[in-house]
């Protein structure tokens, strides 16, 4: 998709703010298509109808991503600031419609991130708790857990690393396989299929359980082929 912009306000001003404003969210990026449509009338007053994204290889907290591409519309933005070379900001809360697709590879590169490892650390929790260990958060918290791998293959992730219960104590691989779906546009639903079992484990029931993703999302597809997450919906991205 791809919007048509002629105004010079957005050629001159708004587009190279944009993508200046992205890139300061961002690590690292390879390629980025910023589109705004607009008229100057309603841009003088901060008022954005229709603004489109693409991004390729880019690097938020850590996180690597393939391709993300986004759909933005009625976007309030502090255009005095910008006109006086002050950076952008959104005044308000945004709807947008959003594409992702993350690589097994980029997901590798990210296990180390702040976001993925405690993601993984909290589904830990997850699957401990569904499966009847009561302290399960006590478990992980007090632990170090070191994520080292990640393969995805047609709606089913395997995750491995090391499991320490306390610093001095002997370390063990860990390992879980799951599939993943959606149960509806705000929960995902993991069944757990295998988790390498620890001592500590050994009874535990595997059992499927519900993730809530949040008032601000609303996923409407998400899919698992062989070595790729594709996932798109509607997003609230706040200021």
């Amino acid at each position: 998709m791809r919007i048509n912009a002629q105004s010079k306000l957005i050629s001159s001003i708004l587009s190279p703010a944009a993508k200046l404003w992205l890139r300061s969210l961002l690590e690292g990026i390879s390629h980025l298509d910023v589109a705004i449509q607009g008229q100057d009338r309603q841009l003088i007053s901060g008022y954005v109808p229709k603004v489109y994204l693409n991004a390729e290889k880019a690097i938020y907290q850590g996180v690597h991503l393939d391709k993300v591409q986004v759909w933005a519309e009625n976007t309030r933005i502090n255009i005095g600031q910008i006109l006086k070379g002050k950076p952008l900001q959104l005044l308000e809360p945004i709807r947008v419609v959003a594409e992702a697709s993350i690589l097994e590879e980029d997901l590798n590169k990210s296990l180390s991130s702040f976001i993925l490892a405690n993601a993984l650390n909290d589904l830990l929790i997850f699957l401990l708790k569904a499966g009847g260990i009561e302290n399960a958060k006590e478990i992980v918290r007090a632990s170090k857990i070191e994520w080292r791998s990640l393969t995805l293959d047609h709606q089913i992730a395997s995750v491995g690393g090391i499991f320490t219960p306390t610093p001095g104590e002997q370390s063990t691989e860990i390992s879980i396989r799951m599939s993943l779906n959606l149960r509806d546009a705000q929960t995902l639903e993991i069944n757990p299929l295998e988790l390498t079992p620890l001592p500590i484990w050994s009874s535990l029931e595997l059992r499927t359980f519900p993730v809530d993703l949040g008032s601000n999302v609303n996923l409407e597809k998400m899919s698992i082929v062989s070595g790729q997450l594709f996932c798109s919906g509607r997003l609230v991205v706040e200021p």
